[in-house]
Formats: structure tokens, sequence, C-alpha cells
């Protein structure tokens, strides 16, 4: 038996989980960077076009592999269940940080503890809340601005 995992985070993976073979890749990302799972529910779509859900609890042995693994996880939809607001850093010279969430898929983001969705392009954006809290737009790299700060983790963003 080898080191127990020090973090772990409970999360959610909704989608056609078993024909896409899904579930059987976030499993095997997770158990190649060292990660655990506990598969804690699962519900299992009656029909073809049926979503399924998986509700896991992630481990990992600290919070920076934890969070790595995260956004290993996040283009198969998993997202924590947890209900924290998005965390974010500021630009530098019109540059996001370097932990900054590169977003591919639609999402929405909990900003002020209110879920606000936010539309895509089908391209790499970054999500950058607007001054007032309440709403958050996508914005294209070279879009950004020295004032903008941008979304850099998966806590408080859910994947649609």
């Amino acid at each position: 038996m080898g080191k127990p995992l020090a973090v772990a985070t409970p999360v959610v993976l909704e989608g056609h989980l078993i024909d896409s073979l899904t579930l059987a890749k976030v499993i095997d990302i997770i158990q190649k960077d060292g990660g655990d799972y506990t598969l804690n529910h699962f519900q299992l779509g009656n029909q073809k076009q049926d979503i399924s859900c998986a509700h896991l609890t992630v481990s990992a042995p600290d919070d920076a592999h934890l969070d790595k693994l995260l956004k290993e996880l996040a283009p198969y939809g998993v997202t924590p269940a947890a209900k924290a607001d998005a965390e974010t850093a500021p630009c530098k010279n019109g540059q996001p940080p370097a932990d900054a969430l590169a977003i591919r898929l639609p999402v929405s983001v909990q900003l002020n503890g209110r879920k606000v969705s936010v539309d895509h392009g089908g391209q790499e954006l970054y999500v950058v809340p607007n001054p007032d809290g309440q709403s958050a737009r996508l914005v294209h790299k070279q879009d950004l601005t020295e004032n903008d700060r941008v979304v850099t983790s998966q806590h408080g963003v859910q994947w649609r």
C-alpha cells in the first residue's frame, strides 16, 4: 500500500460517460498522475440520448498536484462539486498569469455566490469577471488588458 494522499476534492462528471469512454479516460488520467479516486455515486442514463452522472472524490499528494490534476481533467467535463467562487489573478502587461485557466468549452462561473453562464466562440479564451462582479465574459489572449483579472482555478467553474 502506497503513501496516503493528503488532499481531496469532490468532483462531478456528466455526459455520455460510458459509450465515449470518458469515465475510463478520466480514471486513467487520475491514476497516471499519481492520484486516486473514490466513486461516490453513479447514475447511468437509460436511453442512448440520456446523460450519465458520476460523483467522485479525487485525491492527490498535495494542493499543487490536485490543481494540476483538475486542469488536466477539465477538458473531459470534470468540475469541482464544491460551491466556491472562482479564483482570479491579474494580467501583467496584457498577458494572462501562468496559471490562467484557458477555456475551450462553454462554462458557468460562480461569482459572489451566483452562477453566471459565459458564452464562447469555440476558441481558447480566458474568463474575465466584469467589474460589477455579477457577470463575466470570455476574452481572447490578444484582447486582455492590464486591468483584467483572469480565472486561475477550477474552483467555481462548471463546464456545461
